[in-house]
């Protein structure tokens, strides 16, 4: 539901002999493929991830049988590491998750005795506290089995939107520069942005491609507070009907650029449709604000700017348009580099684009160990009431006649839906 080309990936990697361990708080389709099933409580990923560490590396009651870390018996932060997880029993972190004790250790076996290891993750019913602990806890258990930095092994998040991974990588991140270079100075997320609108602190503000008032309504008063609202969007979207100016922006259908997979896959994709209207494409309307601001922007096609975000971001250093539009043969789609490719009949003429390796694999010794806090345990936090469906009401299916004879209004059956037990 979340990533259905992700699944499908997944699905055939088990199909040709891989071995898939899914931990969930709820059932999901990949559960008939898996060998091992975890479900743990809502919140609890990161207690769940930080129980397999402990029966990795602190298994009991014979410490001898700890898993060695492959290619590097001592990776920074491995002592810290191992203290904070001896705090703790392994039966107690287990039932922190939910999850049975021998259920863990089965899992951790499984872990240890793989030879490569892909961890896919998300952050459905977690706090932003609690996925920075499930990120770390991942990467921890990369490293302590010897995977970082490995071939076919490696981190792949789930992100909510099909560019996300390439926004992260050009510093759409209020602590980040492009390329992941911390900033000196950490900017705003959009929560501080609001504060920041609603305390006066803020005067205006330029929303691109979202609609954050038709996604939650209570945005609306601190963008109110606003001197002056620019919105770039496609619709008069209920964000856009309270802006100042409207700049119209252009579909992924009417523009050429590129997206950036999950697996940090740079590609291509081409205009398939003549622009509609007034519309822009948005690299253009930045570009056009940029000049009336002084700045000296000299770019006419989105190659161009792609250019200039190469030679300023070094983890796409070497990429051009011409080696992202390169192909090779497709079909049949088994036992190629191109797999990610798979699942349809057509012939990838497109480009297979180029995918940047991150910095452990470039250099394996980087890889180090750290400990985040885990955030409040679910048995000691307040009732958690989950949701079964992941297609929340709001801009993208708020519209949709479909839909909408199936959606529940919750005011109408408050009683009903916050009940006790």
């Amino acid at each position: 539901e979340e990533a259905p080309i992700w699944f499908l990936r997944v699905r055939g990697a088990v199909r040709r002999g891989a071995r898939l361990i899914v931990a969930n708080a709820r059932a999901t389709r990949l559960d008939r493929s898996a060998a091992h099933q975890l479900r743990y409580r809502y919140g609890a990923a990161p207690h769940l991830l930080a129980a397999l560490l402990r029966a990795l590396l602190l298994p009991e009651p014979q410490p001898e049988e700890a898993v060695s870390v492959v290619g590097n018996p001592s990776p920074p932060g491995l002592e810290t590491l191992q203290a904070r997880l001896a705090g703790q029993a392994g039966e107690a972190l287990a039932r922190q998750a939910g999850v049975a004790p021998d259920e863990v250790q089965a899992a951790a076996q499984a872990v240890a005795e793989a030879e490569r290891l892909v961890i896919v993750f998300g952050s459905e019913g977690l706090a932003p506290e609690a996925v920075e602990a499930l990120v770390q806890m991942a990467a921890n258990l990369l490293v302590v089995t010897g995977h970082a930095g490995e071939p076919d092994s490696g981190l792949l998040p789930l992100w909510p939107h099909n560019n996300t991974q390439g926004a992260q990588d050009l510093g759409l991140c209020p602590i980040r520069l492009p390329g992941y270079r911390f900033a000196e100075e950490a900017g705003l997320n959009f929560a501080g942005m609001l504060a920041a609108a609603q305390g006066g602190d803020l005067k205006a503000m330029l929303i691109a491609a979202a609609d954050p008032v038709g996604d939650d309504p209570g945005t609306a008063a601190a963008l109110e507070k606003l001197d002056f609202l620019v919105v770039q969007e496609l619709f008069l979207t209920e964000t856009a009907r309270r802006a100042d100016v409207v700049l119209p922006a252009l579909s992924f259908a009417e523009r050429e650029g590129t997206y950036t997979s999950g697996d940090r896959r740079v590609q291509r994709f081409y205009r398939a449709l003549p622009p509609l209207g007034e519309g822009r494409a948005d690299w253009e309307i930045l570009t056009r604000l940029g000049r009336r601001l002084g700045l000296d922007w000299p770019y006419r096609t989105a190659e161009e700017v792609f250019q200039a975000l190469v030679s300023a971001v070094p983890i796409y250093a070497g990429l051009s348009y011409e080696r992202l539009a390169e192909t090779e043969p497709q079909w049949p789609p088994v036992g190629r580099e191109d797999l990610y490719f798979s699942g349809t009949a057509y012939q990838n003429e497109g480009g297979l684009g180029r995918r940047w390796p991150s910095l452990v694999e470039q250099d394996p010794s980087l890889a180090r160990l750290a400990w985040v806090p885990l955030p409040v345990p679910p048995d000691q936090a307040p009732e958690t009431v989950p949701v079964r469906r992941l297609m929340r009401a709001g801009t993208l299916i708020n519209r949709s006649t479909v839909l909408k004879p199936r959606l529940i209004d919750l005011r109408e059956r408050r009683e009903e839906a916050v009940s006790p037990r």
